[in-house]
């Protein structure tokens, strides 16, 4: 029996001076996507508790983010739910986080570059999910909710 891969991450974005949106891509520099633009994401942390195991998406993102691009939220209160991705092996869960500034994070293991760019015109190629998550987050945006 074949595993599902559980995965989270947190799209950062801010909104600047003129109303556009703005999100943070780092380019990866490692496999199965190096060289291709993503938000932090990372492999979920299973709990095991009396016979259960529960997958804590929210604290793994927020992990993702310390690990990945040194950014370490002090709550989770502003963390919300953008979006869950499922296939066959894989249920992705993404969250968005929005900035005061365009301030960027340092560089850390996953990624060799980082920046910010308008949702509407981020940089390509990039990795799976990528598109249709900017997609939901722009239709949110727009509208006030969308879902992947």
């Amino acid at each position: 029996m074949m595993r599902r891969y559980h995965a989270a991450g947190i799209l950062f974005w801010y909104i600047d001076e003129n109303n556009d949106t703005w999100v943070l891509v780092g380019r990866r520099k490692t496999s199965p996507a190096c060289e291709k633009w993503s938000i932090p994401i990372v492999c979920c942390t299973i709990i095991r508790e009396k016979g259960h195991a529960r997958v804590d998406y929210k604290n793994t993102a927020m992990t993702a983010c310390k690990k990945q691009l040194g950014i370490v939220l002090q709550n989770d209160k502003n963390l919300t739910l953008l979006g869950v991705k499922k296939n066959l092996f894989e249920t992705f869960h993404v969250f968005a986080y929005q900035l005061e500034s365009a301030e960027l994070p340092p560089l850390k293991n996953d990624f060799h570059m980082v920046m910010w760019s308008k949702s509407t015109e981020v940089p390509k190629p990039n990795t799976i999910f990528f598109h249709s998550l900017l997609n939901t987050f722009n239709k949110q945006q727009q509208t006030g909710s969308a879902a992947l």
